[in-house]
């Protein structure tokens, strides 16, 4: 009887082990809302609010939603980590 539940197991984890191996790869994220942006880059979010008035980051805007391309963070982010003002 012992024998048999330690061949379940093995069955069980041999099945675990390829559902594992099956996964896809997380979407690539390409654009942000304000809140989503603002915690990409550990701001509040009325400093991101801020930053778009003052045209130092530019969102999209999408419908009624204003968007930010991941490539403008990045790019942000190299500039201030440069030592550049921005605005």
């Amino acid at each position: 009887m012992v024998q048999r539940r330690k061949e379940s197991v093995m069955v069980t984890r041999a099945r675990k082990d390829n559902n594992k191996r099956a996964k896809a790869a997380p979407p690539v994220v390409l654009a942000m809302d304000l809140k989503q942006a603002a915690g990409a880059l550990s701001l509040s979010t009325r400093t991101m609010q801020r930053l778009a008035a003052s045209g130092e980051l530019e969102p999209v805007k999408v419908g009624k939603k204003n968007i930010y391309s991941r490539e403008t963070l990045e790019n942000w982010l190299r500039q201030k980590a440069s030592g550049g003002s921005g605005g």
